[in-house]
Order: structure tokens, then sequence, then C-alpha cells
């Protein structure tokens, strides 16, 4: 992140992480990091996007609780989900969202 966010070359406006993992795998201190790396990089106006996780609301963590994705729940990223969308002569017919496995509209 570091490495991008000065980088002179090509002067990112945007930073795309699209891996991460439960909040409960990653230590305070490697958090914190990521965290202050973020943090300058608004500082010079890079935006870092960060993807949400495909593994519903426990996040791969099987206790039963709802568990949220790191990097993207550092408050200096944007973190991104998305839907898969269906659709059948110009209209969406289902839409699923990442905690839902039924396809319903």
């Amino acid at each position: 992140i570091t490495q991008a966010t000065h980088d002179t070359t090509n002067n990112p406006s945007v930073i795309s992480i699209s891996w991460g993992s439960a909040e409960v795998n990653w230590t305070s201190q490697a958090m914190q990091a990521m965290d202050q790396a973020f943090q300058a990089a608004a500082a010079l106006g890079i935006t870092v996007c960060c993807a949400a996780g495909d593994n519903g609301s426990s996040d791969g963590v099987n206790d039963g609780k709802a568990h949220v994705d790191f990097p993207a729940s550092s408050p200096f990223a944007l973190a991104c989900g998305g839907t898969r969308l269906e659709s059948a002569n110009n209209a969406v017919t289902s839409e699923v969202v990442w905690n839902d496995n039924s396809a319903t509209s």
C-alpha cells in the first residue's frame, strides 16, 4: 500500500484490494499498520477500495456470530460489496446479496 501510495510514476488516485479476512484473523498490530497506510493514502487524495468478502455475515468464522472483513472494515477504506443480478427481456428477474443464498426478486 505504501509503495503504491508513493508511486510517482503512475500517481494512482485509487488503489484496489480484492482480498481480506475476518477481523478475528488479524492481529491488532497488523490492522493498525494497514489503517495507517490507508490514512496516509487518504491524506494524499488516494481512495483505497477493499472487497467486503464473499462468505456471508459469518465471514467464514464458524461461531454463529456476525463478523466483518478486514481491511474493508478500516475507517480509511471504501468497502465494496456486490450482488448477483439475473435478467430476462431487459429486466432484472432476481438479485442475490452477499447474505442471502436464495434467488428471490
